[in-house]
């Protein structure tokens, strides 16, 4: 799995997306550990498409 940050994220897909939102959200597991996720939702070019939302686990998980 690789880990990323939102701007991150948007970097790596390439010049063709930009951010439409980006949110973070720490999550503690049944057996108390923190899980930390990115969301990212990007839009390609002006075709009006927007991708599914981009899901990236970060930090500890």
């Amino acid at each position: 799995m690789q880990q990323f940050e939102p701007a991150k994220l948007a970097e790596e897909i390439g010049p063709d997306y930009q951010t439409l939102y980006a949110a973070k959200h720490d999550h503690i597991t049944p057996a108390g550990n923190l899980q930390r996720f990115s969301w990212c939702v990007l839009q390609r070019g002006g075709s009006g498409e927007v991708s599914p939302g981009a899901a990236c686990a970060h930090g500890e998980g």
